[in-house]
C-alpha cells in the first residue's frame, strides 16, 4: 500500500525525519510504503537536508512552499497550489490513500481533485484548533476557528480512519463529527521512539557531552527538549529551576530547542545566575545522548481543553534515555508516571513547583542509577517504536477489506462519550459562549465589524451553528436547487443596494437559499432605524446577510483589505453551507468569488455591470496607463475566461466584448439583464402633479458626480425656464448637496425654483410622483456602452419621459424607438432647447405615461430580471 503524508511545518520543526520517519521506515516491512509532501516555509538548505535524510531512508519527500503574506489569504492559497501538488503525487506515485497530519494539509487534501476515490486517514494530531485558543489568544467566535472546525469535522467525517494521540481526542472529534460518524474509524496511535536510539548510553559518553557542554559531572542537570511557546510553561520551568538552584547552587539547566532566545531573555529578567542556563539547537539524531546525560526531564502544559488531546514526544524520549521527569497531570500518559520513575504535579503554581524542587533535590539525585533503570523500562513498556508501529498496523488494515485483523476501537470511543468533553456536547452541538447577541463575528485577519455593531455584526448573521449540519466541500456537484451567494460591494444600506441587489434577492429567494455578502459602509451602519428596517426585509425573505465593514482611506490598501476578508468570507460561507453558485456583482466583488469558487469548484457568475475599469479611467479616477488599470483589466480577462455564465447590462457592451481578441473562439455564456426596476413599487400615481407642485417639475435623482455631467443639467433647466417660465428642478440626492448648490450658483439659476432633498430609496416612487418629466446626463465614453442607469427604468415604471444623451448603452436606442424620451448628441444651448421642445411636444401626447409603463415592462421590470437569473441557475444546475 502506498500513502502520501502530508504535514505544514515550520523551519524549527524536526518532528518529521525525528519521529515519523522511524515509523514509516518501520513499516515498510508491513507493506506501508510512503511518500511525504511537506508544506514548509523552511529555507533551501533546511528543505535539501530533510530530502536527503527521507531519501537515504527511501522515503520519496517533496516541499511545497508556504505563502505567509497576505496571512490568512497566503494559507489558502497555500493549499489551493498544495491541493493540485497533491493530486499530482497521486497520480505520479499511483498513491492508494492520503494522509494529512492536522487542518491545512486535511484542507489541502480535501481540496485536491480527484481525491473522493482515494481514502484518506486523517491524523488529527490533538486538537490543533482549540490549542491556539487556550495559548495564542484566539477566540471561538472567530471566522478562522469556526473554518478550522469546520475544515477539522469535514476530514473527520470524510477519513475512513482517524488517528489520534489520546483516547480523550477520539472522543472529542467523535462527537463533533456528529450522529452518522462510526467510532470504529478511531484509533489512538503513539508517539513510540527508538530504543536503539534512545537509550542511556554509557558512562564515558554522558560524560563526554557534559564536557562538551562545559557542565561539571556532579552538577544536577535539568533538560527540556522542544518548543517553548507559552504552553510549555517557560516562565514556571525557569521558576522550577530557579528553586533547585536554592537547594543546589551548582545546578544546569540545559534546553534543547531553536526558540531558546525568549528562555535566555527570561532568565536574565528573573536574575538567574549566567551560565545556568545552556540552550542549543540540534540536529534529531543528535538529541538522545544530551537527553541521556541529565538528571531529569521537564514536560510541563498549562492546563486547557486542547491539553487532553496531547501526548509530548519527549515524555518517551525522557524514559528510553533513562531520565527521569516531572510531568504536568493535564498531558495524556501522565498517569504512568509513578514516584518510581518521575513526579505528576497538578498545575505549575509556586507550591506544586517547591515540591518538584523538592523531590528532585531528595530523591532523584539520592539514587539516580536506580531511577535510571525504573525509567528505561517503563521507557520500553509503553513509549517503543514497536508499539506504535502495531498500533499503525492495525488502524491502517481498514484499508485492506481482506484483512481480518483489524482491532475495533468502538467500545473504547463509546465508552469515552460519557466524559466531559468541555466545549463539546456529546450530541455533536457545539457549545458557544455569549450567543445571545454575538451570532457571526468575524475576526479572521482581524476583520473588524462594521462600525455600530454591538458587538459584531447584525444578530442575523449566520444563525446558530451546531456541527451535524456541517458543509463538504463538494460545490462542484450541485444539489437540485443550489444555494447561491451573492457577493456585492455596494452596501445593502445604500439605495443602489436595495434597489439593485436585494429587490432581486428578495424574489431568488424564493427558489432556492440566498447568502448575501455585503459592505456596508460606517455612516449608513450607524442609522439604526434603517439597519433593522433592512435587516427585516432580509429575514422576511429568508436571505442570510453577511455583512462586512467597508474600508475607504487609504484607497488602494482598504480596497486590498476589503478584497482579503471578502475572499476569506466567501470561501468560508461556501465550504461551510455547501454554496453551488457564487454571483459576483462587478470587479472587486468578482475577485473574491473568482478565488472562492477557483478554490471550491462552485460556479461563477460574473454579473460585470459595465466595463468598470474604463469607467475608472473615464471618470478621472484612474490614468491609463496606470498599475491599478493594468491589474483590474487582467482580472477583467480572468473573469470572462474563467466564468461559467456572464451578465451583460447592455447589447451594446455584448457586442464590445464579443471583439475582444482574447475572447474569439472562447466566449462565455452571456445574457443581457439591464438594471431592473421593481415596478411594483415604481408605478405612476393617483395623485394630481397639479396638486402637489404647482408649475412644471423637472426632476433628477441620484448621483451628481464623476460621469454624470450635472452642469449639462443645470444648463438644460436655464433652457427650460425659457420655455415654461414655471419650471422649478426637483433634485434627490444623498451626499454631494455642497457641490450641486455650487453648480447651480454658477449657472444662474435661482434658489427659490430648486428643491434639493434626501430621500431613502422607500421614499424615492413617491418624491418621482411629483415630476412631470426627467433630464440627466452621462459623459458619452467607451466604458458607458456596457452601462444602463438604473434611474431610466424607475422613471419609465412612474411613466414620466426621459431627457438624455447618446453613447451610453442601449439607452438612446430605447428612448427613442418607443417615443419615451429624446437623447441628444451634443450639449451646447441650441441642442439642449431643440432636445427640451421634442420633449414637451411628447409630454402633450396623451398615452405617453403609458407608452413610458409599457417600456419599462418590456425592457426593466424586475419580474423578467430575476426570470433571466433564474434561467441562468438552472442551466448552471443542469451542467452541474
Amino acid at each position: 500500500m502506498k500513502i502520501l503524508f502530508v504535514s505544514w511545518d515550520g523551519p524549527q520543526v524536526t518532528y518529521l525525519e525525528g519521529l515519523f520517519l522511524p515509523i514509516f521506515s518501520a513499516l515498510r516491512a508491513h507493506g506501508i510504503e510512503f511518500h511525504v509532501l511537506q508544506f514548509t516555509w523552511a529555507d533551501r538548505s533546511s528543505i535539501q537536508r530533510t530530502r536527503a535524510v527521507y531519501e537515504a531512508a527511501g522515503v520519496g519527500y517533496q516541499s511545497v512552499r508556504v505563502w505567509r503574506r497576505p496571512k490568512a489569504l497566503g494559507a489558502v492559497l497555500t493549499a489551493w497550489w498544495g491541493a493540485r501538488q497533491i493530486a499530482r503525487a497521486i497520480r505520479r506515485f499511483g498513491i492508494e490513500a492520503v494522509m494529512p497530519r492536522s487542518i491545512l494539509p486535511a484542507f489541502a487534501s480535501l481540496l485536491a481533485r480527484g481525491i473522493s476515490s482515494t481514502p484518506i486517514v486523517f491524523d488529527a494530531d490533538g486538537l490543533a484548533i482549540d490549542e491556539r485558543v487556550d495559548f495564542a489568544g484566539e477566540s471561538t467566535l472567530t471566522l478562522r476557528y469556526r473554518a478550522m472546525r469546520e475544515i477539522e469535522v469535514e476530514a473527520v467525517r470524510r477519513a475512513a480512519v482517524v488517528l489520534t494521540r489520546t483516547a480523550r481526542a477520539a472522543g472529542v472529534l467523535h462527537a463533533r463529527a456528529g450522529a452518522g460518524t462510526s467510532a470504529d474509524k478511531f484509533h489512538v496511535v503513539g508517539n513510540g521512539r527508538d530504543p536503539s536510539q534512545f537509550h542511556p548510553f554509557d558512562q564515558t559518553t554522558r560524560e563526554r557531552v557534559r564536557t562538551r557542554l562545559g557542565i561539571p559531572l556532579p552538577a544536577p542537570l535539568l533538560v527540556h527538549a522542544g518548543s517553548l511557546g507559552e504552553q510549555y510553561c517557560p516562565t514556571q520551568m525557569l521558576q522550577l529551576f530557579a528553586s533547585v538552584l536554592r537547594r543546589r547552587p551548582d545546578a544546569r539547566l540545559l534546553v534543547l530547542s531553536k526558540e531558546g532566545d525568549l528562555l535566555l531573555k527570561l532568565a536574565v529578567q528573573m536574575g538567574l545566575p549566567a551560565g545556568a542556563l545552556t540552550v542549543i539547537a540540534l540536529q534529531p539524531e543528535e538529541v538522545p545522548e544530551y537527553l541521556a546525560c541529565a538528571d531529569f526531564g521537564l514536560a510541563l502544559r498549562m492546563p486547557g481543553f486542547s491539553m487532553q488531546g496531547v501526548a509530548p514526544i519527549k515524555l518517551g524520549e525522557y524514559l528510553l534515555c533513562g531520565v527521569p521527569v516531572v510531568v504536568s497531570n493535564v498531558i495524556a500518559n501522565a498517569e504512568l508516571i509513578d514516584a518510581t520513575t518521575g513526579m505528576r504535579i497538578n498545575g505549575v503554581e509556586s507550591a506544586a513547583l517547591e515540591q518538584a524542587a523538592d523531590w528532585i533535590a531528595d530523591k532523584v539525585l539520592r539514587d539516580r542509577e536506580g531511577f535510571r533503570q525504573r525509567c528505561i523500562s517503563l521507557g520500553r513498556a509503553s513509549f517503543s517504536l514497536d508499539q506504535s508501529v502495531q498500533a499503525y498496523v492495525r488502524a491502517l488494515s481498514i484499508l485492506r477489506p481482506a484483512d481480518s485483523s483489524r482491532v475495533s476501537n468502538v467500545a473504547a470511543v463509546q465508552s469515552l462519550q460519557k466524559l466531559d468533553i468541555g466545549r463539546t456536547a456529546c450530541d455533536g452541538t457545539v457549545q458557544w459562549p455569549v450567543r445571545q447577541t454575538v451570532r457571526d463575528v468575524v475576526e479572521l485577519m482581524e476583520i473588524q465589524s462594521p462600525v455600530g455593531a454591538a458587538p459584531g455584526v447584525p444578530p442575523n448573521g449566520d444563525g446558530p451553528w451546531t456541527e451535524p449540519d456541517r458543509g463538504v466541500v463538494q460545490a462542484a456537484t450541485l444539489a437540485p436547487r443550489a444555494a447561491v451567494l451573492y457577493v456585492s460591494y455596494d452596501g445593502m444600506l445604500e439605495p443602489l443596494g436595495q434597489s439593485q441587489v436585494l429587490a432581486y434577492l428578495e424574489q431568488l429567494a424564493r427558489t432556492r437559499p440566498i447568502h448575501l455578502l455585503s459592505f456596508e459602509k460606517a455612516e449608513d451602519w450607524t442609522d439604526a432605524a434603517a439597519r433593522a428596517q433592512v435587516q427585516s426585509r432580509m429575514e422576511s425573505a429568508g436571505i442570510r446577510w453577511h455583512p462586512r465593514r467597508y474600508h475607504k482611506r487609504p484607497t488602494s490598501v482598504a480596497t486590498a483589505w476589503d478584497i482579503s476578508v471578502g475572499t476569506m468570507s466567501a470561501l468560508w460561507l461556501v465550504l461551510r453551507h455547501r454554496i453551488g453558485i457564487v454571483h459576483a456583482r462587478s470587479y472587486v466583488a468578482g475577485v473574491m468569488a473568482w478565488v472562492a469558487t477557483g478554490l471550491t469548484g462552485a460556479r461563477f457568475v460574473f454579473d460585470m455591470r459595465g466595463f468598470w475599469a474604463d469607467e475608472r479611467v473615464d471618470g478621472g479616477l484612474w490614468p491609463r496607463e496606470g498599475i491599478m488599470y493594468k491589474l483590474a483589466k487582467w482580472f477583467e480577462r480572468k473573469f470572462l475566461l474563467g466564468a461559467d455564465h456572464v451578465v451583460s447590462l447592455t447589447h451594446a457592451g455584448l457586442r464590445e466584448m464579443q471583439a475582444f481578441d482574447y475572447l474569439q473562439g472562447r466566449m462565455p455564456p452571456v445574457t443581457v439583464i439591464p438594471t431592473c426596476a421593481d415596478l411594483q413599487r415604481f408605478q405612476p400615481s393617483q395623485v394630481d402633479k397639479a396638486d402637489s407642485d404647482p408649475g412644471f417639475v423637472l426632476g433628477y435623482v441620484g448621483s451628481a458626480g464623476t460621469w454624470y455631467l450635472f452642469d449639462a443639467l443645470v444648463a438644460c433647466f436655464a433652457q427650460l425656464r425659457k420655455l415654461r417660465p414655471d419650471a422649478r428642478l426637483l433634485i434627490i440626492n444623498r451626499n454631494e448637496h455642497a457641490y450641486i448648490r455650487k453648480c447651480l450658483e454658477a449657472g444662474g439659476i435661482p434658489s427659490q425654483v430648486v428643491e434639493l432633498r434626501t430621500a431613502n430609496h422607500a421614499e424615492v416612487p413617491a418624491q418621482m410622483a411629483r415630476m412631470h418629466a426627467t433630464a440627466f446626463f452621462i459623459k458619452p465614453v467607451f466604458s458607458k456602452q456596457a452601462s444602463a442607469p438604473t434611474k431610466l427604468g424607475e422613471f419609465l415604471g412612474c411613466g414620466i419621459p426621459c431627457l438624455s444623451n447618446t453613447g451610453v448603452g442601449d439607452m438612446a436606442e430605447i428612448l427613442e424607438s418607443d417615443r419615451v424620451g429624446v437623447a441628444v448628441d451634443a450639449f451646447d444651448a441650441a441642442t439642449l432647447e431643440q432636445g427640451l421642445r421634442r420633449m414637451l411636444v411628447l409630454l402633450d401626447e396623451p398615452d405617453i405615461e403609458q407608452r413610458c409603463v409599457a417600456t419599462a415592462q418590456n425592457e426593466f421590470s424586475l419580474e423578467q430580471g430575476v426570470a433571466r437569473y433564474l434561467g441562468i441557475y438552472s442551466a448552471l444546475e443542469s451542467a452541474g
